[in-house]
């Protein structure tokens, strides 16, 4: 691992707190953040906003896949409604040549 010459460390201080040291930065924005600035999202560290963002992105892409299973379950309830009024219906044409 490379060494680090701690005097050509600069000290970030956060975007939001701007009295207190940076100890990460926002994947998606590149903000300096605090310790309680912070947000672990899924392994990476966002900004409030990002983790906002990232969050109704999330809900966006749930409530689609919801929307596409209640789809495939309509087509089947659909297809299951058709069959079951077919064979009713074949049934009840067997039961009227029957009694000619």
């Amino acid at each position: 691992m490379p060494r680090v010459d701690p005097a050509r460390v600069e000290t970030w201080v956060c975007a939001t707190h701007h009295e207190r040291i940076a100890m990460g930065v926002c994947v998606r924005c590149g903000a300096p953040l605090c310790q309680e600035c912070m947000t672990n999202v899924e392994g990476a560290l966002y900004c409030a906003p990002c983790t906002c963002q990232f969050r109704r992105a999330g809900t966006r892409t749930h409530r689609r896949a919801l929307r596409s299973l209640f789809a495939k379950r309509n087509d089947i309830l659909v297809l299951a409604v058709s069959l079951l009024v077919l064979s009713l219906v074949l049934y009840g044409a067997g039961l009227a040549l029957a009694a000619r």
